[in-house]
C-alpha cells in the first residue's frame, strides 16, 4: 500500500535553529532517516491503521490514505483518552474489501471516512468525542455493537449494509443521515440525538428502534422500513419544517408516539400497512395532540400503559373518535368506537356483562345479528322442550289443542316442542290464569323464554322500521 504524505504529520513550531557550516555532513543522515521513517509508516499502515496522538500540539495529517484488501486494526486519536490533544485527517480515509479487527476513534477531526465492502469484527466499533464531514459504510458487514457518542457528523450513510448488534448513538449532532437499505439485526437506539434531515428507506429493523427524546429540525422518511418489534418516538421535539412520512412502512408490533402534545405537523400513518394480514399495531398516544394523526384505524388498536387511569382512556377514545368524524373516516370511527363502548361498558357496574351488546348487535353496528340470534334461541329452546315438554305442558304452563297433542314419534315430539317454543317466544302477553306456580325452576324457566322472545321481537322490529 502507498501512503503520499503532503505535509509533515506534525507541524513543528519554528525555532530559529540553522544548520552551521557542517551540514554536508549531516545532510545525508537526515535524508537516511526520513526515508526509513516513511517506509516504516509505509509498512505499518498495510497492517494497522494506528495514528495517536502522544503530543500536546495538535497532529494534522492531509495525506490520503487508502486501504485495499488488508486485515488491519483502525485505532485514531489522542494516545492520552483524557488528553484534549487532537487528530485532524484532513484528507479522506477510504477501506476498501478490507476486515477490520478493531475500531477505535476518538477525539479527532475527520473530513472523510468511508469504509465500503468491508467487515468489522473482533470488537465493538467504538466511535467518540470525534467530528466528521462526512461518515460512510457501505455494503459492509458489522458483526460486533457499533457505538458512536457525543460526536458531530454531517453526513452519515449505512447504506446496504448487515449490522449484527446493536446500534447505539447517544449525544450526537447531525445534519443529515441516511440508512438505508440496511439489516439492522440487533437494537438501534438513539439518545439525546439532534438530526436535519433523517432518512430510514428499505431498512429492516429486526429489533427495536428507539429515537425518543430526539430533536428534529427537518424531514423524517420512514418509507418502505420494516419494523419487526417496537418503534419509540415518545417525547420528541418537531420543528416547523418536520414531516414524519410512513409510506408504505411495515408497522411495529408498538407504536410509541406519546408525550407529543405540541406536535407542529401532520404525522401520516394512513398508508403504512401491518406486519403480518389481520394483526393489528399497538399505539400509544397519550398526552400527544391526536388532531394531528392521520391513520386507518384498521391497523392499529389503541394502547396505554399502566399509570393511566379509565377517565384518561375514555377521553383519549373520544378525542380520536372526534378525528376520525372531521377526517370522515368512517370504518376508522366504526372500529374505534365499538373499542370504546366495549372498554366503557367493561367499567360499569354490570362490566362483566359487556359481551351482551357486543354479540347481540356489536352496540348497534351489526343490528341484524338478531335474525341469526333468534334463530339459535328457537332451536335451543326448542332441544330443551323437547326434553320437558310434558313437564312444562301439565306442569307450568298448558296450551290448549297442543297440550293435548299426542306425541308418540320422535318426529311428532319434535314438532311439539317447537310450535311450543314458538308460541311463549313470539307471544305478546303471557295468561297468567295458565301459569302454575308450583313449580319454581318451571317458571323461571318460563318467563326466561318469554323475556328473550319479548326483547328479540323489539330489537327485529326497530331493524324492520329502519330498513
Amino acid at each position: 500500500m502507498k501512503l503520499k504524505i503532503n505535509k509533515p504529520l506534525l507541524k513543528p513550531a519554528r525555532t530559529g535553529a540553522t544548520f552551521r557550516s557542517n551540514y554536508k555532513y549531516w545532510l545525508p543522515v537526515f535524508i537516511f532517516l526520513k526515508i526509513s521513517m516513511l517506509l516504516f509508516s509505509s509498512r505499518s499502515l498495510s497492517q494497522n491503521l494506528i495514528i495517536n496522538n502522544p503530543y500536546e500540539t495538535p497532529l494534522v495529517l492531509d495525506s490520503l490514505i487508502s486501504i485495499e484488501g488488508k486485515t488491519l486494526d483502525i485505532h485514531i486519536g489522542p494516545e492520552n483518552k483524557k488528553s484534549q490533544n487532537t487528530v485532524f485527517i484532513e484528507s479522506p480515509i477510504r477501506i476498501n474489501n478490507s476486515t477490520v479487527k478493531s475500531t477505535n476513534l476518538h477525539g479527532s477531526f475527520f473530513k472523510e471516512m468511508t469504509i465500503y465492502k468491508s467487515l468489522l469484527s473482533g470488537t465493538p466499533v467504538l466511535v467518540s468525542f470525534s467530528n466528521f464531514d462526512k461518515l460512510y459504510l457501505l455494503n459492509s458487514r458489522v458483526s460486533e455493537s457499533l457505538f458512536i457518542k457525543n460526536c458531530n457528523i454531517d453526513e452519515l450513510k449505512l447504506l446496504h449494509d448487515t449490522i449484527e448488534k446493536t446500534i447505539y448513538f447517544e449525544n450526537c449532532n447531525f445534519k443529515n443521515v441516511l440508512i438505508g437499505s440496511t439489516d439492522c439485526k440487533g437494537k438501534v437506539l438513539f439518545n439525546n440525538c439532534t438530526f436535519g434531515k433523517i432518512d430510514f428507506t428499505a431498512t429492516i429493523f429486526n429489533e427495536d428502534v428507539d429515537l425518543s427524546g430526539s430533536n428534529f429540525t427537518d424531514t423524517v422518511n420512514m418509507d418502505f422500513a420494516s419494523f419487526q418489534k417496537n418503534l419509540s418516538l415518545r417525547s420528541i421535539r418537531a420543528s416547523q419544517q418536520t414531516n414524519i412520512s410512513f409510506l408504505f412502512t411495515v408497522l411495529p408490533d408498538t407504536l410509541d408516539f406519546s408525550d407529543n402534545a405540541n406536535s407542529a405537523n401532520i404525522v401520516d400513518l394512513y398508508n403504512a400497512r401491518p406486519k403480518v394480514f389481520a394483526k393489528k399495531c399497538a399505539i400509544l398516544l397519550h398526552s400527544t395532540d391526536v388532531s394531528k394523526i392521520k391513520m386507518s384505524y384498521d391497523r392499529f388498536t389503541l394502547a396505554f400503559t399502566r399509570n393511566i387511569s379509565a377517565d384518561e382512556k375514555l377521553s383519549m377514545y373520544e378525542k380520536l373518535l372526534e378525528n376520525f368524524k372531521r377526517n370522515s373516516y368512517s370504518e376508522s370511527f366504526k372500529s374505534l368506537d365499538i373499542e370504546y363502548k366495549r372498554y366503557s361498558a367493561q367499567q360499569g357496574p354490570f362490566g362483566f356483562l359487556w359481551w351482551i351488546p357486543e354479540y347481540w348487535w356489536q352496540y348497534g353496528y351489526k343490528k341484524e345479528n338478531i335474525f341469526t340470534i333468534i334463530f339459535w334461541a328457537i332451536m335451543i329452546f326448542t332441544a330443551i322442550n323437547y326434553f320437558s315438554y310434558k313437564y312444562m305442558a301439565t306442569k307450568v304452563y298448558s296450551i290448549e289443542n297442543i297440550s293435548k297433542y299426542p306425541a308418540i314419534r320422535i318426529s311428532n315430539k319434535i314438532w311439539i316442542a317447537f310450535i311450543y317454543t314458538i308460541i311463549l317466544f313470539f307471544s305478546l302477553s303471557l295468561k297468567l290464569d295458565r301459569v302454575k306456580f308450583d313449580s319454581t325452576i318451571g317458571v323461571l324457566y318460563l318467563f326466561v323464554l318469554y323475556s328473550f322472545g319479548t326483547i328479540s321481537l323489539a330489537y327485529m322490529a326497530n331493524y324492520i322500521i329502519q330498513h
